[in-house]
């Protein structure tokens, strides 16, 4: 296998995370100062700049019908940003403001809910159109969770953390139990 770089693009600042656009139409990265930065797959050129973080961009998913980006920070929200593709409008977000960092993410197929695995060991669940905490999965982690997912049908949910620690959890009924075989 061989390969060789079709474009390059400087950030002002670090990248933290980076995900390509499900319709790979731009490549996205959060940065150290909190911004994000589109970047078109095509021409290598900045296609959109988005500002809102105050704190390093911790983690990023683009929605799988490419209008919106969920990003999330070590200031403790959680943005859904709206129209980044549209030109001439600027974009829009929603924040959340979670109790803790944010670590770790996922967002339902529906991108309807999002998990933010927190470093306080809280995984928080939010409605993103009401922009509301439904619930908070607590007591199960010593310390930040690094990983969340949900299952397909969207019932469980699964968390790992710097404890060493994996964890199955039911939205309805909280943590299930914790699965042996990692140590620190």
């Amino acid at each position: 296998v061989s390969a060789s770089a079709v474009h390059t693009h400087q950030t002002k600042s670090n990248v933290t995370c980076l995900v390509l656009s499900p319709c790979a139409e731009y490549a996205v990265a959060g940065t150290q100062d909190g911004e994000i930065v589109g970047v078109s797959v095509e021409t290598g050129a900045t296609a959109f700049l988005l500002k809102g973080h105050t704190s390093a961009v911790t983690r990023i998913i683009a929605a799988s019908e490419c209008k919106r980006i969920f990003s999330a920070s070590h200031a403790r929200d959680l943005r859904a940003w709206y129209r980044v593709r549209s030109s001439g409008s600027p974009p829009m977000s929603d924040v959340m403001t979670n109790s803790g960092s944010v670590v770790s993410m996922h967002l339902t197929r529906n991108h309807r809910t999002a998990l933010c695995g927190m470093d306080t060991g809280n995984i928080a669940v939010w409605d993103i159109a009401t922009k509301t905490c439904m619930a908070v999965l607590e007591g199960g982690h010593a310390g930040p969770v690094t990983c969340v997912t949900m299952s397909y049908d969207e019932n469980t949910v699964l968390t790992a953390g710097f404890d060493g620690t994996t964890i199955v959890w039911t939205i309805s009924g909280g943590f299930i139990r914790a699965l042996e075989g990692h140590s620190g």
